[in-house]
């Protein structure tokens, strides 16, 4: 009976995990139509402040679309990949760079991630700290790295300065994806 009760605790443990790590991971596909229109909305950019790419490759990988901004401190991009495969592993690349990063406690700060593989595979890496050795979440920083299907949106202040994290926060919120 013991064993039963453990077995049951720990499935249902398990089970709330997972429950919590897919609602956290709940965010919508977005177009690169939708990621321009939100540099220019809430971020008052103008089409000569973003570059566009079309039919180009990311790290060997296929590309659909590719938006890329700068501004001060805050980059934005928006890359869709031909490929959900590709997409997926170049965001597993960042997500297993960002773990050994947690591990190696070259992480300090709040953080929020999760990966749900499949047909409509989807991750997450949001964070607000200060962080070394990770090529993409490095030195201060706040904002987020989603994946949604074959397209990865990266959102990310490298600044803790509240005028940074304001944008980064507009932008989020323009596009409707989860904030630190």
């Amino acid at each position: 009976m013991k064993n039963f009760v453990k077995g049951a605790v720990s499935a249902v443990l398990a089970g709330s995990m997972m429950l919590s790590i897919a609602g956290c991971a709940n965010f919508n596909l977005i177009t690169y139509k939708d990621f321009k229109n939100a540099l220019e909305e809430a971020l008052e950019m103008d089409d000569d402040e973003y570059r566009e790419y079309k039919n180009s490759s990311v790290s060997g990988s296929d590309t659909k679309h590719e938006v890329y901004a700068n501004d001060g401190n805050c980059r934005y991009a928006f890359i869709e990949f031909d490929d959900a495969e590709d997409a997926f592993d170049y965001f597993e690349d960042i997500y297993d760079e960002f773990e050994d990063t947690i591990e190696d406690k070259d992480f300090d700060g709040n953080y929020k991630k999760g990966l749900v593989e499949g047909s409509s595979a989807s991750g997450y890496i949001i964070v607000n700290g200060d962080s070394d050795n990770s090529e993409f979440i490095d030195g201060k920083c706040y904002g987020g790295i989603f994946l949604k299907e074959n397209t990865i949106v990266i959102v990310m202040a490298n600044s803790n300065k509240s005028k940074d994290m304001d944008k980064i926060d507009a932008m989020l919120d323009a596009i409707g994806y989860p904030k630190p």
